[in-house]
């Protein structure tokens, strides 16, 4: 694909959900990974990545978080090729 998406957050608490599709990346543009914190019940999500979901896991490649921190109880599970990164 030739549309990539990109959202950069600046520091801050974001009550948010924020679903990472194909050719996406989130980025917490803080020194350290609390330096940008979501508070929303999924926070920075995939579908995709979901343990109920159907591929589950074997679907993430293609899309990328890192350098942040979520207080959500959503869990995504990274794949081969699915990119997670500094996130606490």
């Amino acid at each position: 694909s030739s549309e990539r998406f990109a959202f950069l957050f600046k520091p801050g608490h974001y009550n948010v959900e924020v679903p990472v599709g194909y050719y996406t990346q989130v980025a917490g543009l803080g020194d350290s990974p609390t330096d940008v914190v979501f508070t929303s019940p999924k926070g920075v999500y995939s579908e995709e990545s979901s343990h109920s979901m159907d591929p589950g896991s074997l679907n993430t490649f293609w899309r990328a978080a890192e350098n942040f921190q979520t207080d959500a109880d959503f869990a995504w599970v990274s794949g081969q090729h699915g990119m997670i990164w500094a996130v606490s």
